[in-house]
């Protein structure tokens, strides 16, 4: 027997809606559950016929797999590379939805080989045969054998798809190579290669009395023995965008047979070139297009062809219903046919393939042509070719003929292979990229194998692989017209003969000591340069001679990298992640984030027995990960004993935030210090284990190292008093009204833009009943929040960071709950801005910097300066930066009488306050943003003839600072 040869394509198969017409036939009605089945003769163990036919144990012959393939849907996969005996015959039906499928294994495409011939001695009859079937595919595939009839025959059947297949074996008995027969209709045969090998066979034969039947984009090469294409009383066919080149007889026949006319056939975008000679032939003359009859051309359509007969003798362009046309001007002219066909030599190969750009047959097609492809027969898309003008009709850029001009990219001339060691910087040349369309230019994409991908890059690059080993480097150029070529290198990288450790330490707010450890495998090697990288974009720095100190320009994390060469032309690079200590603020709300008497993100049982709540800053509502401390106002509501509140980390640091009473509502703002896990810890120290208060949590901004406002402070100064008539109309704010108070420009201090937030102190006198100020920017809407809450007639603080609008002005509201009215003060502090210049924010863990309890009460009208360099974790005064100022939480305790407590930089006038208390015995705490001298803090006990010594204690928080 001959043997069959199926092979691996390249090209990938059109979809069943593209290439099979409606249907015609019955479709079976089989309900089974499709089957995809394998076929490997060179299978390990062993292929059996008898097995399942799986992956794993596939049939060893393709006939087997046709005969067991009977359910729509069934799948027969045929592994490339081997030699299959035997002729194969298809007689099983699919549907329309579910074809039945014989296709090549791997990735579709292009045909990977061609096949061998079976014994002549021994022909089969037909290579593949599809009788009295319907909805059957057969695509990527190779057929080459000796037989006495087709290559390829399709009979009595019904929306058959061969697509994809490549035919170059021998039929004895001079048949076509492929044909379709009998009453068949509806068959597309479509991108196949035919190449007939013997001198009486023509290539593609379509006889049959069925209707519908497609020949569109294949090629048909060396028919040295009759038509390249033929259609013999097949009504309406279809015979669209092929490539004959070689052909004896005619290119294309349209003909009349015992089975009718073959009238309404469409052709159309084909390309019929160089006739063979009459030497090579045993036909004397021939047509490049050869209609048979008047009957034939009634309703036929031909146009956009290109029809080159070349020199051969007795080679004609057309014969048109028996007149023969030497030029389609002529026939155009006669018949009113092929305004658009051309007779122009087509440069192309022996098969049919473009040779150059200057083809005529570039962007000359008709993509509106019954089922022209948007692919060619190499599954390659139609491209439009921008350095030739566009003579085709609809869509740009179809060729005429099976083949397209792609485009197609070489590189050439790229540099050796890399050697080196780890750490080094490799350079690559990508070399010369061409491109066969004229005026491309390119950008390259470098993939150096270790996961590094440089996209949009020139035409060289430079990487450093980070560990020994090897590697493949693929360069692929990217032209403008978006074709691609690619090269591939390898790479070894062997290892240095020293380790690099790179260092980097805080150093203020945005500063980092950058040094290296450097530890070498042989002493009498030298480092002979180390250079330091920063990571911001700014210039490098040798580090050869020690450390240096580098300052960024913003808060954030970056990438430290070390560069060092040894005397032996080693190099070694290495990186360090820093993250500055100094963070931005942004404003936020204000916002409740807690309120225990309602379960809002914490109950209180959880500060029952000096318990804790955890509450989560990052990641609540739209605060992000990565937040360093969070400015919160902290309110006691219904104690049932003293204590207070520590808000921080959860270290027990034995600081206070909020200190409270049973029974009455008590109110503090903290900076507090997030925790790496994204929460802040609020203890409660109750005097007993009995104390239970109930707490709410307001926000009103949060600390970021990512680049946002930076801290400017200033002279305290008084914007805002009810009781003179200072910053708004004078008289009490009456209860459910707001004020409207002006930052922007309000003082020579503050500038008239710019300003996204304001630190203030906020005092409340004069009052009866109980309410609360809020403060938050003008425009909005007045939040679920407060900055400062009263009972009663008294005087209290409070420090508030709050977001300015966008017209630069604040609203500060009066919540009273039973319509009293209150006086209000606000003294600024400081003020936050994008600005260049501006101070970032450090935390420190809290910790306690005064305490007069321990030497002796501030006296009356006196201020003591206290130097905080240096204490409790607070950096001591360095060249390096600048310290602008503290936050602290500030305590009054063991009054004696009325008086107020101003906490600030040293040399100021005592005109505004911090802190107030109203009596002996109490005590009363405050935020404070207090500026400093050198490091100094002015504490003042204020308040006339009155006052009496008072206790002061001091917690710091952390500090603003700039570099």
């Amino acid at each position: 027997m001959g043997k069959l040869q199926i092979a691996v394509s390249a090209a990938i198969a059109l979809s069943a809606a593209a290439l099979i017409p409606a249907t015609a036939h019955a479709e079976s009605t089989s309900t089974a559950t499709p089957t995809t089945y394998y076929v490997n003769n060179a299978a390990t163990p062993s292929c059996a016929d008898s097995g399942p036919g799986t992956k794993a144990a596939p049939f060893c012959t393709i006939q087997h797999a046709a005969s067991v393939a009977t359910v729509p849907g069934d799948v027969v996969v045929i592994e490339g590379g081997q030699d299959y005996s035997g002729e194969v015959d298809i007689t099983a039906s699919g549907t329309a939805a579910a074809p039945i499928t014989f296709e090549a294994a791997g990735v579709p495409g292009r045909y990977a080989g061609a096949g061998l011939y079976g014994a002549k001695a021994n022909p089969v009859a037909y290579g593949i045969s599809i009788t009295g079937a319907s909805y059957v595919k057969v695509e990527d595939l190779a057929v080459q054998v000796a037989a006495t009839g087709n290559q390829i025959l399709v009979q009595n059947s019904s929306h058959i798809t061969v697509d994809n297949m490549r035919v170059t074996g021998t039929a004895l008995d001079g048949k076509p190579q492929v044909e379709v027969d009998g009453n068949s209709s509806d068959v597309t045969l479509s991108r196949d290669q035919v190449m007939p090998n013997a001198s009486s066979e023509p290539g593609i034969d379509v006889d049959t009395s069925g209707t519908g039947n497609v020949i569109t984009s294949d090629s048909v090469s060396n028919s040295a023995g009759g038509n390249g294409i033929s259609v013999q009383g097949s009504p309406g066919a279809v015979i669209t965008g092929n490539s004959v080149v070689g052909y004896c007889g005619s290119g294309i026949y349209v003909g009349d047979d015992a089975n009718g006319a073959a009238s309404g056939a469409t052709i159309e975008d084909n390309v019929v070139a160089n006739a063979a000679s009459t030497s090579d032939c045993s036909i004397t003359a021939g047509y490049a297009l050869d209609l048979q009859s008047a009957a034939d051309a009634v309703g036929a359509v031909a146009n956009y062809n290109t029809f080159y007969p070349g020199g051969a003798a007795n080679a004609f362009a057309y014969s048109w219903a028996g007149t023969v046309y030497g030029t389609p001007a002529a026939f155009s002219s006669a018949t009113g046919q092929g305004a658009a066909d051309s007779a122009a030599n087509p440069q192309v190969d022996s098969y049919g393939d473009i040779l150059n750009g200057s083809s005529p047959l570039i962007n000359a097609a008709n993509s509106n042509a019954p089922d022209e492809l948007a692919t060619d027969i190499y599954d390659q898309k139609r491209v439009y070719d921008p350095n030739v003008a566009e003579t085709g009709v609809g869509t740009t850029g179809y060729d005429r003929g099976a083949y397209q001009y792609a485009e197609s990219v070489s590189l050439s001339d790229a540099v050796n292979p890399f050697y080196g060691t780890a750490g080094s910087q490799y350079a690559l040349d990508a070399g010369t990229a061409a491109s066969n369309w004229a005026g491309a230019t390119f950008s390259y994409t470098y993939d150096f194998g270790d996961g590094t991908i440089d996209k949009n890059a020139g035409s060289s690059d430079v990487h450093r692989y980070m560990s020994q080993g090897s590697f493949i480097i693929t360069v692929t150029a990217i032209s403008s017209y978006g074709g691609t070529g690619t090269e591939q290198f390898d790479a070894s990288v062997g290892q240095a003969d020293f380790t690099l450790t790179p260092e980097a330490t805080q150093n203020g707010p945005l500063g980092a000591t950058v040094n290296a450890s450097i530890a070498l495998g042989d002493p009498s090697f030298q480092i002979q340069s180390e250079t330091a990288d920063f990571g911001d974009g700014s210039a490098t720095a040798s580090i050869l001679d020690g450390p240096v100190l580098h300052t960024y320009p913003h808060p954030g994390t970056y990438t430290v990298t070390v560069t060092a060469f040894d005397n032996h032309d080693d190099e070694v690079v290495s990186t360090v992640k820093f993250s500055t200590a100094g963070s931005d603020f942004v404003p936020y709300g204000p916002t409740r984030l807690l309120d225990t008497r309602i379960g809002l993100g914490g109950t209180a049982n959880q500060l029952a027995d000096d318990g804790s709540i955890k509450l989560k800053i990052a990641g609540n509502g739209s605060i992000p990960a990565g937040v360093t401390a969070v400015d919160l106002n902290l309110t006691v509501v219904g104690a049932t004993g003293n204590g207070y509140i520590q808000a921080d980390t959860g270290s027990n640091s034995g600081t206070s935030n909020l200190n409270y009473r049973a029974g009455a509502i008590y109110s503090n703002s903290v900076v507090a210090t997030v925790a790496s896990d994204g929460t802040i810890t609020l203890a409660n120290f109750g005097v007993n284990t009995s104390v239970k208060p109930e707490l709410i949590a307001d926000v009103s901004g949060y600390f970021t190292p990512v680049s946002a406002s930076g801290y400017v402070e200033v002279s305290n100064k008084r914007l805002l008093d009810t009781r003179a008539g200072v910053g708004g109309s004078k008289g009490k704010l009456a209860a459910g009204h707001h004020d409207v108070l002006q930052i922007a420009g309000a003082d020579s201090q503050l500038p008239a833009s710019g300003i996204t937030a304001v630190e203030l102190n906020l005092t409340e006198t004069d009052t009866s009943g109980s309410g609360f100020l809020v403060a938050y920017p003008d425009g909005a809407s007045v939040p679920n929040a407060s900055d400062l809450d009263w009972q009663g007639g008294a005087t209290k603080a409070a420090g508030a960071v709050v977001p300015v609008g966008a017209d630069g002005s604040i609203d500060i509201y009066n919540g009273s709950s039973d319509g009293g009215g209150a006086d209000v003060l606000a003294d600024v502090t400081g003020y936050f801005t994008e600005s260049s210049g501006a101070a970032q924010y450090v935390p420190v863990a809290p910790a306690r910097v005064l305490d007069t309890r321990k030497q002796s009460a501030l006296a009356a009208n006196t201020a003591d300066d206290v130097n905080l360099s240096g204490v409790g974790g607070l950096p001591a005064v360095n060249a390096a930066y600048t310290i602008v100022g503290y936050v602290l939480n500030a305590t009054a305790t063991q009054t004696q009488a009325p008086g107020w407590l101003l906490v600030a930089a040293g040399g100021q006038n005592p005109d505004t306050s911090s802190l107030n208390w109203t009596g002996a015995n109490q005590t009363v705490e405050n935020l404070v943003f207090a500026g400093e001298d050198d490091g100094t803090v002015m504490f003042y006990n204020g308040g006339g003839t009155v006052s009496r010594p008072t206790q002061v204690i001091a917690d710091a928080m952390g500090y603003f600072a700039t570099q």
